[in-house]
């Protein structure tokens, strides 16, 4: 079981809506997301080698910037194909740009993750008071648990990329990974925080916006992008220790109401007597 802190209505939204948010890397809270420090590259082979396996992103996002009339009438493979020789020629160009040095090259490269991959963020405890705090709007919100063996957290979205779609645990470290860019072919390095975000034992699913079943909005740095959550994949509900009874309300209602939540059960986080640590006890609906 892996939990999801929430404000109680991005709470109410998920359990109504039956959908979550995937984060874009950027739009997270560490400044360091996915960044280990890109000290170079082996050699001019390493770097072209690089370039060409950025370069599914780099179309990626210029085809999907074309115009819906464009993509009618182009295949994403035709427009590929189209781009042979332009491609050839940029790579030239920054091939020989002594001032694109490595953490530049790593900083436009997540560029393009920030606007083709999002990120689920889930923790392995249900009565973290930190976590309660600083994600669930101080014990006022909600935690949502989900079944970590459902079918949900075993997807194969990019078969290229078999990372994506699956659940990976965060590794929490004093020191910042150190790598020159061949190395970042190695998904554990994205997968390395500081130790000071230890509290939150955090697991991640990466998945690519394209999937999102609501359409982003163009022109917003990090649009919401949000994915079906299938209701047998809610397994708990933990209401916090200070959500209003309104909020209460409207979360058993809709648990009571929802033919596919019958399963769910539901609990209420309390502050314990005698120690600084909460109690979540099963209620009723």
């Amino acid at each position: 079981m892996l939990y999801k802190y929430l404000r109680c209505e991005i709470g109410i939204s998920v359990l109504k809506d039956q959908v979550v948010r995937f984060t874009q890397p950027g739009a997270l809270n560490d400044p360091f997301e996915m960044r280990p420090a890109v000290v170079g590259y082996d050699s001019p082979e390493a770097m072209d080698k690089q370039l060409e396996d950025i370069r599914p992103l780099a179309l990626q996002e210029a085809y999907a910037a074309k115009s819906l009339t464009y993509r009618d009438r182009v295949t994403f493979e035709g427009f590929r194909r189209s781009t042979t020789g332009l491609w050839a020629s940029i790579k030239e160009v920054m091939k020989q740009n002594a001032a694109l040095d490595a953490l530049e090259f790593w900083d436009r490269s997540l560029y393009l993750l920030d606007r083709l991959v999002g990120i689920l963020c889930l923790a392995e405890h249900r009565d973290s008071l930190l976590m309660w705090s600083h994600y669930a709007d101080q014990h006022q919100g909600v935690a949502i648990g989900l079944d970590s063996s459902h079918g949900f957290f075993n997807q194969t979205p990019v078969p290229e990329v078999p990372q994506f779609g699956k659940l990976h645990r965060v590794r929490y470290a004093l020191d910042r990974p150190v790598c020159n860019l061949m190395d970042l072919k190695e998904f554990s390095l994205l997968l390395v925080k500081s130790a000071e975000w230890g509290y939150e034992h955090e697991h991640r699913m990466l998945l690519p916006l394209e999937g999102a079943t609501r359409p982003r909005k163009k022109g917003d740095e990090f649009p919401i992008a949000l994915f079906a959550l299938p209701s047998d994949a809610i397994a708990e509900v933990v209401l916090g220790a200070r959500m209003t009874d309104v909020n209460r309300g409207s979360i058993l209602d809709i648990l009571r109401t929802t033919a596919g939540y019958k399963h769910v059960r539901v609990y209420q986080a309390r502050p314990a007597a005698r120690r600084f640590e909460l109690e979540v006890e099963e209620i009723g609906i």
